[in-house]
C-alpha cells in the first residue's frame, strides 16, 4: 500500500474499532448500565460555488461523502458510499460479510461535531497526497464571512443544512435521533473583563442554535 493511502486503512481500522466497541458494550454491559453508544463524525458542510453551475453541484455532493459518508455510510450500509468507490477503487479497503454484521447498526445515535461549512467548487489539490486528490475539491470562503480566532468561518446557517442532510442520507426512517457532540467558538479574551463580556460567542451560539431549532422544528429528530 502506498504510504499515502494509509489515511483509508486508518479509517477503515477506526470503524472495525469502533464496531468491535459497541459489539462488546450491547452484548456485555448495555442490558445493565442502560447507556447508548455513538460515533463522533466531523461534520462540516459544503455548499456549491455556484449553486446554478453543475459542476459546483457535483462538487460539493462529493465533498459530502468523502467527510461525513466516508465513516456514516459503513455504518448504515455496510460499504463506502459509491462516488468514493468509484474513486478510490482498490485502494479504498473492503469490509468482509462478517465485518458488515458488527458495522452496520453499530450507533444507538447519530453524533456529529460541527463548527463550520464551506464554498466548494471543482479542483485537483497535489498538496496533501491522495484523499485530497481524490476528492477533486477547492474550498472557498465567501468575503463577507466572519472568522473565529482559530480562522475558521462563523457559518450558522450551514448547522442546519448539515443536519438536513444527514437526516434524508442516514437518519430518516430509522428510530435514531440526530445528537450535536461539539460546537464552539475560539475568542481571544485577554483578561477576566473581556471573558465576563463574552458577546461574541453569546452571538455565535445564540445563531448556530438558531438553526438547529429551525431543523428539529422541520420534524428533523435533533
Amino acid at each position: 500500500m502506498c504510504i499515502r493511502d494509509r489515511i483509508y486503512k486508518a479509517a477503515h481500522n477506526l470503524i472495525l474499532a469502533h464496531a468491535e466497541a459497541a459489539s462488546i458494550y450491547k452484548q456485555k454491559y448495555q442490558a445493565l448500565y442502560k447507556g447508548k453508544i455513538g460515533i463522533n463524525i466531523w461534520t462540516t458542510f459544503g455548499w456549491p460555488h455556484n449553486p446554478e453551475n453543475k459542476e459546483d453541484v457535483k462538487a460539493a455532493d462529493r465533498f459530502m461523502w468523502f467527510v461525513v459518508g466516508w465513516f456514516a455510510h459503513p455504518i448504515f450500509h455496510g460499504e463506502y458510499p459509491d462516488v468514493m468507490r468509484e474513486i478510490v477503487k482498490d485502494r479504498l479497503p473492503k469490509f468482509t460479510e462478517e465485518q458488515k454484521k458488527k458495522v452496520i447498526g453499530s450507533i444507538d445515535f447519530f453524533a456529529m461535531n460541527h463548527y463550520d461549512s464551506i464554498l466548494i467548487k471543482p479542483g485537483k489539490s497535489t498538496s496533501h497526497g491522495s484523499y485530497y486528490e481524490d476528492r477533486n475539491i477547492t474550498e472557498l470562503e465567501d468575503p463577507k464571512w466572519n472568522h473565529t480566532d482559530m480562522g475558521w468561518p462563523i457559518t450558522p446557517e450551514g448547522m442546519h443544512d448539515c443536519v438536513e442532510w444527514v437526516y434524508n442520507n442516514y437518519v430518516k426512517n430509522t428510530s435514531l435521533e440526530i445528537w450535536l457532540t461539539e460546537n464552539g467558538v475560539a475568542v481571544r479574551e485577554e483578561n477576566i473583563t473581556a471573558a465576563l463580556n463574552d458577546h461574541n460567542r453569546i452571538d455565535f451560539v445564540h445563531r448556530y442554535l438558531t438553526t438547529l431549532l429551525r431543523a428539529k422544528e422541520e420534524g428533523i429528530p435533533v
